[in-house]
C-alpha cells in the first residue's frame, strides 16, 4: 500500500528541484534526479517518481534545465569579517608588528585618510552626545547647535581613528597613561582607538578616553570597560563597513558558497558584521549562512568563553540556522596558549556542547595540541568534537579529528569534497550541511555545466550559476543584482 497517497497537506513539499543532475556527495546515493524541500530543509532525495506523493497544489516545481546541483559550498578557511575591513573602514595592523612599527604606520595612515585631525575634544564630546535622528547623523540641542555650528541643523559624527589587529602582548608591561601618551603624540585632537587581534584589549589616546569617560558619567556607569568604550565611540563607520561587506559577500555567492565561517575576528567586529546579517535576514535578503566562531589567540578567562557561548545560544535560536555559533576557534602559535589553558578551554566548550577547532602553526604547536586533547579526554571524556588542523602528517585518533590547515585540491572533485563533506565535518555540522540528504539544510550550489568535467584553473573552480539557501534561490548569475541588493539593504539602516 502506498501510504504517501494519504499524506496530509503538511507533508507536501514547498519546492522540488528537478530536470538536472543532483550530485549528493552522499555515498549511499551519489546521484539523484530530484530533491524536495520543505521549511528550509531537505524533505526527500530521489527520482521524479519518488516525488509524486509529496506534490501538493502549492508545491513549486523548479526545472533545472539540465544544470548540475551540489550541496551548498562551505567556506571554513577564509575570514569574511576581516576581509570586509579595508583601509576605508580602519587601520589594519599586522599582529606581528612592534610598537614603533605600529606608530609609524598609524601616523602615515592618519596623514593619508584624515585631512583634518585638529578637532577640539570639547566639540567631539558635544557631537557624541547630540541626539540621533536615526540616520547615522546626530542632532544637537538647538541652543548649543546655534552657538557651535551656526544654523546647520545636522552634522556628521566626528571621525574616530580606528585600528585593529595588534598583539596585546606588546602592551603588557606598559602603564595606561604611557600608552595614551604614545598615541597623543601621533594625534591628540581626534579620538584614536586601536583594538587587539583577539578583540579584548583596547589602546586609546586621551581624546578617546575623555569621550568615553564623559559618556560613562552621563549614563551613571562606574567602570569604564572596553565594550563600553566601543559603544560610546562607535569607531566603525556602518556605511563604509556595509559597502565593503557587500562586496565580500557577493564574492562568496559567485564562488557558490552558501555558508561562511568566521573564526579569526574578535567579538566587536563579528558583532558589527552580525548586525548587518541580522538586517539582511529581517528583510529576507540574506545570501549566506554565517557561522560565528569565538576566536581565541590569548589566554582569556574561561568565563568570557562561557558567556559568549551562552549568548550565541540565546541570540541565534530563532534564526533558523542563518546565523550559527557554538564553535570555539583557537589559533596556536609561538607559545601563545599553554597546554593547560587549552585543556581548560576544551572543558568550558564541552560544558556548553560546543565544537573546538584548533589551528596549529608549527609541529611543536601541533604536539602541544595533541597533548592537551589527551589531557582533556582523560579528565573530562565526553563527546565534544575537537578538530585539529595543521601542516604536518595527519594522525588517526579516537580523541579528535585532524585536517590539513590549508587542504590542497588536485581536481575539481577534491575541491568540491573539501567545500562540502570535509567542511561540514570540520565544523561539526555534518548533521545539517555537507551533502544533499534528508533532514539537512536545503542549501545548494548550481552550475550550468558539469564542473567535474573541467580542470582547476590556478587551483580555482568556475563560478557558480546559482545558489540556494533554505530551498530558496538567493543568487542567480543570470541577473547578478549585487548593486541592487547593496542599495536595498543599506537603505534599511538610513
Amino acid at each position: 500500500m502506498a501510504f504517501g497517497f494519504f499524506s496530509g497537506k503538511d507533508d507536501f513539499a514547498d519546492i522540488i528541484y528537478t530536470g538536472g543532475t543532483i550530485h549528493t556527495m552522499d555515498d549511499s546515493m551519489p546521484l539523484a534526479d530530484a530533491v524536495a524541500c520543505k521549511g528550509g530543509m531537505i524533505l526527500r532525495v530521489g527520482t521524479d517518481e519518488d516525488m509524486r506523493d509529496i506534490i501538493g497544489d502549492d508545491t513549486e516545481i523548479f526545472d533545472l534545465e539540465g544544470m548540475h546541483m551540489f550541496p551548498g559550498f562551505i567556506e571554513t578557511d577564509a575570514a569574511p569579517v576581516l576581509d570586509a575591513i579595508d583601509e576605508d573602514v580602519c587601520f589594519v595592523i599586522n599582529e606581528r608588528e612592534n610598537i614603533d612599527e605600529i606608530l609609524a604606520e598609524l601616523a602615515e595612515y592618519i596623514n593619508d585618510h584624515f585631512n583634518d585631525t585638529t578637532d577640539d575634544t570639547e566639540e567631539a564630546l558635544f557631537r557624541s552626545f547630540g541626539h540621533t535622528d536615526g540616520g547615522g547623523m546626530f542632532r544637537s540641542d538647538e541652543t548649543n547647535e546655534d552657538e557651535l555650528f551656526g544654523n546647520e541643523e545636522y552634522f556628521e559624527i566626528p571621525d574616530v581613528i580606528f585600528g585593529y589587529g595588534f598583539d596585546a602582548e606588546i602592551l603588557k608591561d606598559m602603564e595606561l597613561i604611557e600608552r595614551q601618551h604614545l598615541l597623543d603624540e601621533i594625534c591628540d585632537g581626534t579620538p584614536i582607538l586601536l583594538l587587539s587581534e583577539d578583540g579584548l584589549t583596547g589602546w586609546f589616546n586621551t581624546a578617546a578616553f575623555d569621550i568615553a569617560s564623559a559618556a560613562a558619567e552621563e549614563s551613571g556607569t562606574e567602570i569604564l570597560t572596553l565594550p563600553f568604550m566601543l559603544s560610546a565611540l562607535a569607531p566603525v563607520d556602518p556605511m563604509k563597513f556595509e559597502s565593503s561587506s557587500f562586496e565580500v559577500l557577493q564574492g562568496y555567492c559567485r564562488e557558490g558558497f552558501t555558508t561562511v565561517f568566521e573564526g579569526s575576528a574578535g567579538s566587536y567586529l563579528t558583532g558589527v558584521f552580525e548586525e548587518l546579517q541580522m538586517n539582511l535576514i529581517t528583510e529576507s535578503n540574506a545570501k549566506l549562512r554565517f557561522i560565528n566562531g569565538i576566536y581565541i589567540c590569548s589566554e582569556v578567562n574561561s568565563q568570557y568563553i562561557d558567556m559568549q557561548l551562552k549568548n550565541h545560544k540565546t541570540n541565534y535560536q530563532e534564526l533558523n540556522g542563518m546565523i550559527m555559533g557554538g564553535i570555539v576557534s583557537a589559533h596556536i602559535h609561538d607559545g601563545n596558549l599553554s597546554g593547560e589553558y587549552l585543556t581548560d578551554m576544551m572543558k568550558t566548550a564541552a560544558s556548553r556542547g560546543a565544537t573546538v577547532m584548533l589551528d596549529a602553526e608549527s609541529p611543536e604547536d601541533t604536539d602541544l595540541c595533541r597533548s592537551a586533547i589527551r589531557a582533556f579526554r582523560e579528565k573530562a571524556g565526553g563527546k565534544t568534537e575537537i578538530m585539529l588542523s595543521h601542516d604536518g602528517i595527519l594522525m588517526e585518533s579516537d580523541t579528535h579529528f585532524e585536517y590539513e590547515l590549508l587542504p590542497a585540491a588536485g581536481t575539481v572533485e577534491d575541491k568540491i569534497r573539501i567545500r562540502t563533506v570535509l567542511a561540514a565535518e570540520k565544523l561539526g555540522l555534518s548533521h545539517l550541511l555537507g551533502s544533499v540528504s534528508e533532514e539537512k539544510y536545503a542549501d545548494f550550489t548550481v552550475f550550468e555545466d558539469d564542473p567535474l568535467l573541467k580542470p582547476l584553473i590556478r587551483g580555482e573552480m568556475p563560478d557558480a550559476d546559482m545558489t540556494v539557501i533554505a530551498g530558496e534561490i538567493v543568487y542567480d548569475a543570470a541577473d547578478d543584482n549585487s548593486s541592487i541588493w547593496s542599495m536595498m539593504t543599506s537603505s534599511q539602516v538610513l
